[in-house]
């Protein structure tokens, strides 16, 4: 069994600033969205054929995140390599190299961890893997608006600060669950007793989400998710948006990117 509690961790939260986008803002009702069933309640892109038709292929490589606390630029390195996936254009799919060559650059070769928004200005404004973020939006806590951020952005780039218990914490499986224990944190445990830690996650449920931690599949529970989150962020990929139509009408597209391209830097 893996020992979780020697893997690095390193997302530095991002504060709230005036400047940030929320992602309520252009879906309007979301609970509408839903229940006219444009929005799938429960999306899983690692189910979802892509423009060939086939499944995506298992993402199972860690990006640099089992030796530096480069797990901010990973998350976003998993979540380009899906719509990668998905738009048929594997070769924009980075490599672990181009992920820690892009961490050690924007550190000074500090393993320090990295502040989540920070990456995603640079991922805006310069691009990141061939690649660039057409806008970046805060998502709320909603379960309805979780479901369309993951639905509209290919999944949802998450901070969150862990407990000591999720080094050990599995279900009857013994696959690696995220959750809140039955009466709450041993003595001495709390939300980011561990670390923070940033996870893209893929498939999103009213009970549990699935992301990819260290090359690996995580569990999160609902209860767990809104305890432990710090941050959740939808990033629209230019790639993304160029290459797949699935995204549901009512979201304002424009209105976003207006927006974006006005917020003060």
């Amino acid at each position: 069994m893996t020992d979780f509690s020697k893997l690095p961790l390193g997302a530095i939260p991002s504060p709230p600033k005036a400047k940030d986008l929320l992602l309520s803002k252009y879906v309007g009702d979301a609970g509408r969205l839903i229940e006219a069933a444009r929005v799938p309640v429960a999306s899983n892109w690692q189910d979802m054929p892509t423009v060939t038709g086939a499944l995506p292929t298992p993402d199972t490589d860690p990006l640099g995140n089992i030796a530096k606390k480069d797990c901010v630029f990973a998350a976003a390195g998993h979540l380009t390599r899906m719509v990668a996936q998905q738009v048929g254009r594997p070769e924009l799919a980075p490599t672990a190299d181009q992920v820690l060559e892009e961490y050690d650059r924007r550190t000074g070769g500090v393993d320090q961890g990295y502040v989540i928004r920070d990456m995603l200005d640079i991922w805006r404004t310069e691009g990141l893997w061939g690649t660039r973020l057409e806008a970046f939006a805060r998502v709320g806590d909603s379960r309805d608006e979780l479901a369309i951020a993951s639905w509209l952005g290919c999944g949802v780039i998450g901070g969150y600060a862990l407990p000591l218990h999720s080094q050990t914490s599995v279900d009857a499986t013994g696959r690696q669950l995220w959750h809140v224990p039955a009466g709450g944190w041993p003595e001495g445990d709390y939300p980011g007793a561990w670390g923070n830690h940033a996870v893209w996650s893929y498939s999103e449920s009213p009970q549990i989400k699935t992301g990819n931690s260290w090359g690996g599949p995580v569990w999160l529970t609902d209860e767990w998710g809104r305890v432990c989150c710090f941050e959740r962020w939808f990033c629209l990929v230019d790639l993304w948006r160029l290459g797949n139509v699935r995204a549901p009408n009512g979201f304002a597209w424009e209105d976003l990117l207006s927006d974006a391209r006005e917020r003060v830097a």
